[in-house]
């Protein structure tokens, strides 16, 4: 609707611009005032995932009913504001800046498609465009996003610590312990956890100084 609604609207009404514009612009106000709303009222009162699904399926309701108005609310209190604070939380601090930037791209290139497709696919099913992202929507939804609301950067980092080759994040912590209470040094973390060893360094180079200290 954001890239196509003076399209849509000419379905509507017919070769009318000036209506079509107007439409336009009366379509624009709601998008304004919902962003809002959703920034001083939602993001922090209410759980990510319930909103995402909110969201799909009132913007459906909404599609399935031509109510255009109440779709783009529903869009701008969901799926427009929602993906920026959860790119934010989900990723490791470690990697955040280059996750967010990764994240941010990958949103626009699917802006682009979409708007790039869309004349194309419209005439070929019609109205089975807006149900195939509405399906696919919820299947990403429902078992592809984790919860992150009232999370700690900590709590969400411990969602994704399971590493490639499958070792979780306690093993890691157990190696960290292991290596500076005991000074035992496992080879099992020195190829999966490299990056352990500066830490391991300055936490047994602080020991060394209090114990000189004293």
């Amino acid at each position: 609707m954001a890239y196509f609604g003076p399209q849509f609207f000419s379905l509507l009404v017919g070769n009318n611009n000036s209506l079509t514009f107007l439409l336009t612009r009366i379509f624009g106000a709601p998008k304004v005032t919902s962003y809002l709303a959703f920034i001083i009222w939602i993001a922090e009162r209410f759980l990510r995932r319930p909103l995402f699904i909110f969201g799909v399926l009132s913007m459906s309701l909404c599609m399935l009913s031509t109510s255009f108005v109440r779709q783009i609310i529903a869009y701008n209190l969901s799926w427009c504001s929602l993906p920026w604070p959860c790119t934010a939380e989900l990723f490791n601090t470690r990697i955040r800046e280059p996750g967010v930037a990764l994240g941010v791209a990958a949103q626009w290139l699917a802006n682009f498609i979409w708007a790039a497709s869309t004349p194309y696919i419209l005439p070929g099913i019609g109205w089975a465009t807006f149900l195939l992202f509405g399906v696919l929507d919820l299947l990403i939804t429902g078992f592809c996003l984790p919860e992150t609301a009232g999370e700690s950067l900590k709590e969400i980092d411990a969602l994704f610590e399971r590493s490639s080759v499958g070792v979780d994040g306690e093993e890691a912590e157990s190696c960290l312990s292991a290596k500076v209470s005991e000074g035992i040094y496992h080879h099992h973390c020195r190829q999966y956890y490299p990056e352990l060893e500066l830490e391991l360094e300055l936490e047994l180079e602080v020991e060394v100084k209090v114990e000189i200290r004293d």
